[in-house]
C-alpha cells in the first residue's frame, strides 16, 4: 500500500512537470467524457427513469391496430372499450387542444389536453388545489367549460394565487371556470399546460371513422400486458363483427406507457449515445498515443529506475497511476462540461420528448462519469504501461 501511494504521488509530480502534455490530455478526455455524460443524463431521464407516477409499471397505452401498425382510437371504440374491458381498473381518452388565453396579461397560445375524468385517477395524481372534472362536465360540450391549470402556468400567469380556483378565465374568447391546479412537476403529456374535459356530443359517441384519441389505462394487479392485449384484440373482433362497414381489419393492442411515450425517441437517443461513445474512443486513442510518445522520451528514465531495482510491475504501475490521474481530472472537467451540455441538449430537443426536461447531472450521472473516467484511464493506459514495463 505504501508503494502504491508513493507511485500516485510520483505520478502527480511527473504530470505537473509537463503542464502542456497534461493540459492537452485532460482537455481531450474531458471533451469525450463530458459529451458521453451529457447524453447519458438525457438517456437516463428519457429512457431509464420510471414514469413519475405511483406504480408506473401498471400504466399502459391502449391502441387501435391496423395492418400491424399502431393507430389512434375513435370515440365510439373508446366508449365500447370502457364498457367491455376487464383488464384495467379504468381507461381514459385524451386529445390535444391548443387554446389562446387572454385577459390575464398578454394573449398567449397554450398547449392543452382534453381528457376524460378518469385521467388523473389513472395516473394517481391529485390536484394541489381544487378538484378535477365531474361527470356532468364530461357529459356535453356545453357543460364542459372547466379547466385545470398546470403548476407552471398557475405561477407564471396567475402569480401562484390560490384564489384562482373558482375564477373565470377566457380561452379562445369564451369563459372557462378554473376548478383546480395540479402539483409541481406534473406534466403529462410533457407539453400540456392545462387540461379540459373531453366532453361527448351525441355525434362523437357514435363516431368510428375518426381516429384521433390517445387512450391510457391502469392494469388490474393480476393482468399482464400480454393478457390485456389478448382481451383487447378479442373486444376489437366483436366490435368489428358488429360494425363491418367501418371497423373491418381493425384490432387493438396494449403496450406499457413507458414504451409508448419513448418509442419514437429511443432509437435516436441510443444512436446519439453510440456516436459520442466513438468520440470517447477516439479521445482514448489520442491520449494513448500521447503517452506512448512521451514514454519514448522517458525510456532512459525507466531504464535507470529498472537498473536501480524497480520491477516491471512497479514501472507499469507508475504509468497506470499517471493514466488514472488523467482520467479523474478529465472526469471532473467533463462533469462541468456535461452540466452545460445537458442544458444545451434539453434546450435544443424537440418539444414533447418525454422526461427530457428532468435531465440533470445528479448522483447516478455523477457515478457514471467517475466510472467512465476510471475505465477510460485503464483503457488508454494499458499499452503505455506495458511498454514502460518492458524497457
Amino acid at each position: 500500500m505504501d508503494s502504491l501511494i508513493l507511485d500516485l504521488r510520483y505520478a502527480i509530480r511527473t504530470l505537473l512537470k509537463s503542464p502542456g502534455f497534461t493540459l492537452i490530455a485532460v482537455l481531450t478526455l474531458a471533451l469525450g467524457i463530458g459529451a458521453n455524460t451529457a447524453i447519458f443524463s438525457v438517456v437516463d431521464a428519457a429512457l431509464l427513469r420510471p414514469l413519475p407516477f405511483p406504480e408506473p409499471d401498471h400504466l399502459v397505452q391502449v391502441n387501435s391496430m391496423v395492418k400491424g401498425g399502431v393507430a389512434s382510437v375513435s370515440p365510439a371504440d373508446f366508449l365500447d372499450w370502457q364498457k367491455m374491458a376487464r383488464s384495467f381498473t379504468a381507461i381514459a381518452a385524451t386529445d390535444r387542444a391548443s387554446m389562446a388565453l387572454s385577459g390575464e396579461g398578454p394573449a398567449e397560445e397554450l398547449q392543452g389536453e382534453t381528457v376524460t375524468r378518469d385521467f388523473f385517477t389513472i395516473l394517481g395524481v391529485a390536484p394541489a388545489l381544487g378538484r378535477t372534472f365531474t361527470e356532468e362536465e364530461e357529459a356535453t360540450p356545453e357543460q364542459g367549460h372547466a379547466v385545470v391549470l398546470s403548476d407552471a402556468l398557475w405561477r407564471v400567469r396567475f402569480g401562484a394565487d390560490p384564489r384562482v380556483v373558482g375564477r373565470t378565465i377566457r380561452l379562445d374568447g369564451a369563459p372557462w371556470l378554473v376548478v383546480g391546479v395540479m402539483p409541481r412537476g406534473f406534466a403529462y403529456p410533457a407539453e400540456a399546460r392545462m387540461w379540459m374535459p373531453l366532453a361527448w356530443s351525441p355525434e362523437l359517441r357514435t363516431m368510428r371513422g375518426g381516429h384521433y384519441l390517445t387512450v391510457v389505462g391502469r392494469r388490474q394487479p393480476g393482468a399482464s400486458v400480454d393478457a390485456a392485449s389478448l382481451e383487447m384484440a378479442s373486444i376489437a373482433d366483436r366490435i368489428g363483427a358488429d360494425n363491418p362497414g367501418v371497423n373491418i381489419n381493425w384490432s387493438a393492442g396494449v403496450e406499457s406507457l413507458r414504451d409508448a411515450t419513448v418509442g419514437d425517441v429511443r432509437p435516436a437517443l441510443l444512436v446519439l449515445l453510440g456516436a459520442v461513445g466513438f468520440v470517447l474512443l477516439i479521445a482514448c486513442v489520442n491520449v494513448a498515443n500521447l503517452l506512448l510518445s512521451r514514454g519514448t522520451g522517458r525510456a532512459r528514465e525507466h531504464a535507470v529506475r529498472a537498473a536501480l531495482g524497480a520491477s516491471t510491475v512497479r514501472l507499469a504501475r507508475g504509468v497506470m497511476a499517471e493514466s488514472l490521474w488523467l482520467g479523474l481530472a478529465g472526469s471532473v472537467l467533463g462533469l462541468a462540461l456535461a452540466a452545460w451540455g445537458t442544458d444545451a441538449v434539453v434546450a435544443l430537443a424537440p418539444e414533447g420528448v418525454p422526461g427530457i426536461a428532468g435531465a440533470r447531472v445528479d448522483l447516478p450521472v455523477l457515478i457514471f462519469a467517475v466510472v467512465l473516467g476510471v475505465l477510460t484511464a485503464v483503457l488508454f493506459g494499458l499499452l503505455p504501461a506495458w511498454r514502460a514495463g518492458n524497457v
